[in-house]
């Protein structure tokens, strides 16, 4: 993940914050998924010379996707690699806009008095069969194809990402999250935790309620509070003025405590010692 708030960011982006999940084998993953948010730090950040600001914004984000998953296509020549891919959900915030980019099953939402909205769609089998009216929302959540992806960054041939542009206000919250949290926590959930909170104990409480619900996948929560609709460029930290970003993200719950567990014998070394 990233969260990146300006002015480390291309002219006129308040906060670029970014989701991947990876697919493909723990090691496939874990670099298709690095892949793809150095492809949006490189091509978003500030030393990037692309244009979010004109009238042909959203054409440019969606060269940026296709030039990411060609990018990440390129590296699965490996044993190791092939038939990696990875997820990626990009929301770039603006002064009273953000503009999502999105391919996989990732999501964005937008909390705003009182309502969550899910800005992505899934590119998903269930997510899909739903919009058919084949399965209800229900029955996609329990469907064992669930996490059949329809399309991802690096491992499908083609992409077509979605682009889009939604408006913003003073007091939305933005989150970005993998189906580690999505697909174990309740978008009612999702609301009630994040509302009247800190976004650090919005995140940290996310994440132990997804584990504590099995936590079978790995979690990343980005959490973007919107507090400020104007950028100063001479304020020297920006992060905690205008747009604060969060994260939290953990392995499962028996990786953690299996780690603790192995941990142990040189915590009550160091204790010994001191004593």
């Amino acid at each position: 993940m990233c969260a990146i708030p300006a002015p480390n960011t291309v002219s006129g982006v308040k906060a670029l914050v970014a989701v991947a999940d990876g697919m493909g084998g723990h090691q496939g993953g874990e670099v298709a998924s690095r892949l793809a948010i150095e492809g949006v730090i490189a091509r978003l950040g500030k030393n990037s010379d692309v244009d979010l600001i004109g009238n042909d914004r959203l054409e440019t984000l969606t060269q940026v996707m296709l030039e990411i998953h060609e990018h990440v296509n390129s590296k699965s020549n490996t044993p190791e690699t092939r038939g990696m891919g990875t997820t990626l959900s990009v929301a770039v915030i603006g002064d009273e806009n953000i503009i999502v980019a999105h391919v996989g099953d990732s999501r964005i939402y937008r909390a705003r008095q009182g309502e969550l909205t899910q800005l992505t769609e899934d590119h998903s089998w269930v997510a899909e069969e739903v919009r058919r009216g084949k399965l209800t929302a229900a029955e996609a959540a329990v469907h064992p194809r669930r996490n059949l992806i329809l399309q991802a960054i690096g491992v499908t041939p083609v992409i077509e990402p979605m682009i889009a542009e939604f408006d913003l206000a003073v007091g939305d919250k933005i989150l970005l999250c993998s189906d580690g949290l999505h697909g174990l926590v309740t978008d009612e959930d999702i609301l009630g935790i994040i509302e009247g909170v800190s976004p650090e104990i919005a995140v940290e409480t996310l994440v132990e309620k997804a584990n504590a619900a099995g936590g079978p996948d790995n979690i990343t929560v980005v959490l973007a509070n919107v507090v400020s609709l104007s950028v100063d460029p001479n304020h020297g930290n920006l992060s905690e003025v205008d747009t604060i970003c969060l994260t939290a993200m953990r392995r499962p719950l028996w990786v953690r405590l299996l780690s603790g567990l192995l941990k142990l014998p040189s915590r009550l070394f160091r204790r010994l010692w001191r004593k």
